[in-house]
């Protein structure tokens, strides 16, 4: 049997869009996973967050940086952590096996489930997940916090760098 996108199954994007509206609202702060109004969190944990929930992965933690990274460094960690790059930390490998990068980075190849990765300044480190095929997707962003937005809106579009799809794990016949 072929891997199978894992959000191909109707109730796991389910899980998805409950996940996704826990977190509507939720304002923007770094370093943090805290939901609703009170609370806040920054857009590599809210993808944390969203993928465990919804049973895509295991609970793993990205690799930290500062905010205002993009805008000094040209390499891209998350990219090097999502594509099992980073051998010192067995979690690299483990989100290599789940997430299978998309060859061609555009609107058109999105599905719902696609971990979004774009680039802001230098390097690519803002993360959003699809949660439709039509190109809408959640993410944080400093100051406006938790929010959808569109694929087809033109500074995203540009700023899309990676599409990385979770797969589901082979079923092994009985």
């Amino acid at each position: 049997m072929n891997a199978q996108p894992f959000f191909s199954d109707a109730s796991r994007l389910a899980a998805l869009a409950i996940a996704a509206a826990h977190w509507q609202g939720t304002p923007f702060r770094e370093n943090s996973s805290a939901p609703g109004a009170g609370g806040g969190v920054d857009c590599l944990h809210l993808a944390e967050e969203l993928y465990a929930a919804s049973g895509a992965t295991p609970r793993f933690t990205f690799p930290r940086e500062r905010m205002d990274t993009g805008l000094h460094v040209d390499g891209s960690k998350i990219l090097a952590y999502l594509r099992g790059e980073w051998t010192a930390d067995p979690q690299s490998a483990q989100l290599a096996a789940i997430f299978s990068e998309i060859e061609t980075a555009n609107s058109d190849d999105v599905l719902a489930g696609d971990l979004l990765v774009f680039r802001v300044g230098r390097s690519a480190h803002h993360l959003g997940i699809a949660v439709n095929d039509d190109g809408d997707f959640i993410h944080c962003l400093k100051p406006a916090g938790v929010t959808f937005a569109s694929l087809h809106d033109a500074t995203f579009a540009r700023r899309l760098q990676a599409v990385f799809r979770p797969i589901e794990s082979e079923v092994k016949e009985a």
